[in-house]
């Protein structure tokens, strides 16, 4: 199996269970508890996360909304 096989397995199965992967766009690494370690300010979600200006600044949503 490629690369781009692999890739391609572990991306449509993070379409199914978002829940099991860093929550971060294009990331396909698989978080069995805790955060990935290349991208620990994502949430641990529970679907697609979506960036919110707060004021004039970025900011990430809160789990509980």
């Amino acid at each position: 199996m490629t690369r781009a096989l692999v890739a391609a397995k572990v991306r449509k199965n993070k379409e199914l269970h978002p829940e099991r992967y860093c929550s971060a766009k294009g990331c396909l690494w698989a978080v069995s508890s805790g955060k990935c370690p290349k991208h620990p300010h994502a949430p641990i979600h529970m679907g697609r996360v979506s960036v919110e200006y707060v004021g004039d600044e970025l900011g990430l949503p809160e789990i509980g909304e």
